[in-house]
């Protein structure tokens, strides 16, 4: 059953209405990976207010277990924490991120799952502090984050020139900056 269009004639408003369809049958997850297609198609100023309604249509889902409950609310957070920076509300993009952080903990606790650091949620919180920082600490979280990909010491290699210590060989592999 495909949602009539409604007489609005904006652009990608099927989407939208789709979406809506989805959820109001309980087809949460078909909805989020739409969800995830329409966003990038919505105005940034739009963003935020859309993650939320989504974020609290997910909370009254019912058939899902623990687990993809809180796992669904991670990325929706990430989502709206990224679409308040985008606003330029850092302060509520980072209380945002917080909460994902700690939803991330929670989830790892109920799914015996100890390498937090290897989640895609994870390194896109890392990933989009950097971009929504700007250039305060930015050597420190970009080490984190290539720590977290096992590219430690990637920012002196591209200052320097030199492999960091993991190449065992000791040869020179750059000539520096390029």
């Amino acid at each position: 059953m495909i949602p009539k269009p409604n007489h609005e004639t904006l652009a990608w408003q099927g989407l939208t209405d789709l979406r809506i369809s989805l959820v109001e049958r309980g087809m949460l997850n078909e909805a989020l990976s739409l969800f995830k297609v329409e966003r990038s198609r919505l105005p940034p100023t739009e963003r935020a207010d859309v993650t939320l309604w989504f974020l609290e249509r997910s909370k009254k889902h019912k058939f899902l277990t623990k687990e993809r409950s809180i796992w669904v609310e991670i990325e929706l957070r990430v989502y709206l924490a990224q679409s308040l920076y985008e606003r330029r509300e850092a302060r509520s993009g980072e209380t945002e991120f917080q909460t994902a952080e700690e939803l991330l903990e929670c989830w790892c606790k109920l799914s015996d799952y100890t390498k937090k650091e290897t989640l895609t949620p994870f390194l896109d919180i890392k990933i989009l502090r950097l971009r929504y920082r700007g250039n305060d600490d930015l050597k420190v979280h970009f080490n984190e984050c290539a720590a977290t990909r096992g590219f430690e010491g990637l920012l002196s290699y591209i200052d320097g020139g030199v492999l960091p210590s993991s190449n065992r060989s000791g040869l020179r592999t750059g000539a520096g900056r390029y």
